[in-house]
């Protein structure tokens, strides 16, 4: 651990350069944003994006479907 000088508001930083505070965060699992942003994103996202979710498959990729399905896991795979 090392304090950037270079800050006027000098924080404690980890060999990799994060804050010791973030990587607190990263290691708890809390890191990334919050679950209310997440909540108001997806919301945002569903408004943006309904129409194209009513809209019906388009037929080539309704047979590209239809032909992964009849294709075994290691035809699809190589």
């Amino acid at each position: 651990m090392s304090i950037d000088q270079s800050n006027p508001h000098p924080t404690a930083r980890t060999t990799s350069g994060r804050s010791v505070a973030k990587a607190r965060e990263v290691e708890s699992g809390r890191a990334g944003i919050d679950a209310e942003s997440r909540r108001r994103i997806g919301r945002n996202l569903r408004v943006l994006y309904g129409d194209v979710m009513n809209q019906p498959m388009p037929a080539r990729f309704e047979a590209l479907l239809a032909d992964l399905s009849t294709r075994t896991e290691s035809e699809v795979s190589s």
